[in-house]
């Protein structure tokens, strides 16, 4: 996302959620939705600023960063990173488990002072998100250099979508083409291991290749045309050029 973290920061993963109305009895509300419906970049990016304007701009370290859909970065002081956090996919449907910890106090409140803000904005928007659920912090690692240490130039694997951050897309060659082999070798074994079956155990011998042409006429093996009808008159006809195999040769009807 481009975001360089300084000394002193740590990083959220800033989730638009949507909870439920409460149905325990203790007034937990349910985690009804950890993605919020899934709103487009549009909706949530307007919902982030909104967030930023009011919350965050860097009053008491605080910031908001858009990032795609419902993933987005709070960034807050490295004081409040000493936080116990559940992943808010883990608690679909069930009573949202709010953070624990030392720190935990801090970033309860943002959660908390973040529902008045993403009701007004969501409802403008037509988006289900009724807060931010932050979770997954981190800081900024210190790594020696991939290519320097290697020799190679380093590629990141990603399983949700960055398509909208400045990524080189790397497309590996070859890729479609040994799935296409592989699944061919499959159909052959699969063809092969059903043909042994069927003749009892002994494996086919292929025929030589050419063997499908046609060889000399044999007298042994004729090969007679389909009788057919022509003005009434009943007339078949005959050939004498069978086809040939790896056995010798056989008849052809």
């Amino acid at each position: 996302m481009g975001i360089e973290l300084q000394p002193g920061q740590v990083a959220y993963r800033c989730n638009l959620v949507t909870l439920g109305p409460t149905d325990y009895v203790d007034d937990t509300p349910t985690m009804v939705d950890f993605a919020a419906g899934h709103p487009d970049n549009a909706q949530s990016h307007a919902i982030v600023a909104a967030l930023d304007t009011a919350l965050g701009n860097g009053r008491d370290g605080v910031r908001f960063h858009p990032g795609v859909e419902y993933r987005h970065l709070c960034v807050v002081p490295s004081a409040w990173s000493d936080t116990d956090c559940v992943p808010p996919h883990d608690l679909t449907g069930q009573a949202a488990v709010f953070p624990s910890g030392p720190a935990s106090d801090h970033i309860n409140a943002l959660m908390q002072a973040s529902r008045a803000v993403v009701g007004e904005v969501a409802t403008r928007v037509q988006s289900t998100a009724t807060q931010i659920w932050l979770w997954g912090q981190g800081v900024k690692p210190a790594l020696p250099d991939f290519a320097t240490t290697f020799g190679v130039a380093g590629r990141l694997s990603s399983a949700v979508d960055l398509r909208d951050r400045p990524w080189h897309v790397v497309r590996p060659r070859g890729c479609r083409r040994a799935r296409s082999q592989r699944r061919l070798r499959q159909r052959l074994q699969r063809a092969s291991e059903r043909v042994s079956r069927q003749s009892g155990g002994s494996r086919p011998v292929p025929a030589p290749r050419g063997s499908h042409r046609r060889g000399p006429a044999t007298p042994d093996a004729p090969t007679s045309r389909p009788t057919r009808w022509n003005g009434g008159t009943q007339r078949s006809s005959a050939r004498s050029s069978p086809r040939s195999t790896t056995a010798g040769s056989r008849t052809a009807c």
